[in-house]
This record gives structure tokens, sequence and C-alpha cells, in this order.
């Protein structure tokens, strides 16, 4: 599957990716080049964590029935979500994000908690 990993990151010119359960499941890991702007990921049981790489040029991203993911992160960000928490500050490297769809996925949703 490491090979798999390697493939996802060599498509840089790729502007646009959508993976529906195919026949090979993901890894658990998996990172994708920053030049890509749009993303759907849909139906992958053991996927855990998303690498974006520095500064992601992201402007969809769209995650569904993904249970196992806690991690989603850009390269470079010191205080990537360990706690399964999606927040604010998930996302606060993705500055083109336009359209952002997480259903279904094992991330615990923080946004608003700290309001007052």
């Amino acid at each position: 599957m490491q090979e798999a990993l390697y493939k996802f990151m060599a498509l840089e010119h790729i502007k646009e990716l959508h993976i529906i359960k195919c026949g090979k499941p993901l890894d658990e890991k998996v990172s994708f080049s920053p030049n890509l702007e749009v993303l759907v990921l849909k139906r992958f049981s053991k996927l855990k964590k998303i690498d974006f790489g520095m500064e992601p040029k992201l402007r969809t991203l769209i995650l569904k029935n993904l249970p196992e993911l806690s991690n989603i992160r850009s390269n470079g960000d010191e205080n990537a979500n360990k706690t399964c928490l999606l927040s604010s500050s998930t996302f606060k490297n993705f500055h083109n994000l336009e359209e952002l769809d997480i259903i279904d996925c094992g991330m615990e949703d923080r946004r608003g908690v700290y309001r007052s």
C-alpha cells in the first residue's frame, strides 16, 4: 500500500480527484499533493489520517462514510488534530477552502463548543 501512497503525492498536476470505494482499500494514512483543488473520498472503513502537504490549494473537500477518520492536516501544522476533533483550527492552513462536507466520519464535531 506504500506504493499507492506515493502515487497520490506524485499526481501533482491533478486538480480534481474522486475516490469512491474502489476495489483496493486505502491505507490508514494517505497523502495528497497540495496542488489538489477538489477531493472527494467516500466509503473507506480503515482510513484514519489525511495529509495535504504544505499550503494546500484545496477548494472543495467532501468526506463521507470514513468511520475511523481522526486526523486531517497539512504538513507543517505542528498542532495537527490528534484528538479526533473537528474544529475551526483543523482547517486553518486551508486558505482556499470554499466547500466542506464531512458526513459520517469518526471526528468529533467541536465547532461552536467554545463560543460564548
